[in-house]
Formats: structure tokens, C-alpha cells, sequence
């Protein structure tokens, strides 16, 4: 399905379906404060990976794994700075480290496939 909104082209395929995914189940295992963290963090990996395999093309590879880089980087720099308040109780936290799990999986295939393409044009 192709979306034209302001002259830009949103196509929306299976890649972006994971990503989605990834929001979703981020930001609803950060409102309901479950035990089943593990699960989730599964769930997350898995998504994580499927957004690697579908969405992440040679030509963005460098681009997504600067903006994965980054975000974590602010991610450990928040905590180590107490911006977050109490870290076991805040709900931006529980969403940021959700986040980080999903699209941290999808950074390191990314990585590794890269790390592969040059070994093997070497």
C-alpha cells in the first residue's frame, strides 16, 4: 500500500510492520508493569530481527546503525546522569530500554552482515 501525503512516498511493507511492532509491544510493556519481562524482551528480539531481515537495505545500512549507535548512547547517558527519576518505576525508561532491545538486535545483524561484506571483498 502507497500512501503520496506532501509530496513524500510512505510505502508500508512487512520491514515497517515489524517496526511497528517493535513501538507497540515497547510501549505497552511499559504502561502494563508486568513479570514476564523475559517475554517480552523475546518478543522484542525477534521483531527486532525481522525489521533487520526486511527493512534494512546495503544502502541504509550505515544510516541505521549510526541512529541504533546513538540511541543507545543517549540511552546509557540518561541513566548514568539520573535524568530518569527513579529508574525502576519510570515509564520512559521501561520504553527506552524496550526500545533499545527490539532495535538492538536489528543492529547487530545489521552489523554482523556488514562486518561479513567486508571480510568477504577483501
Amino acid at each position: 500500500m502507497t500512501r503520496r501525503k506532501n509530496n513524500v512516498k510512505i510505502t508500508v511493507n512487512a520491514g515497517t510492520a515489524w517496526f511497528l511492532a517493535i513501538l507497540l509491544v515497547s510501549l505497552v510493556a511499559a504502561v502494563v508493569q508486568t513479570d514476564m519481562s523475559n517475554i517480552v524482551w523475546l518478543v522484542l528480539a525477534i521483531c527486532g530481527a525481522m525489521v533487520a531481515i526486511y527493512n534494512i537495505r546495503f544502502d541504509e545500512e550505515h544510516s541505521f546503525l549510526i541512529a541504533v549507535g546513538c540511541l543507545f548512547i543517549v540511552l546509557i547517558s540518561w541513566s548514568l546522569t539520573g535524568i530518569f527519576g527513579q529508574l525502576e518505576n519510570d515509564m520512559l525508561f521501561d520504553f527506552l530500554i524496550n526500545l533499545m532491545v527490539g532495535l538492538g538486535v536489528a543492529g547487530f545483524i545489521v552489523a554482523i552482515a556488514a562486518i561479513f561484506k567486508i571480510a568477504i571483498d577483501k
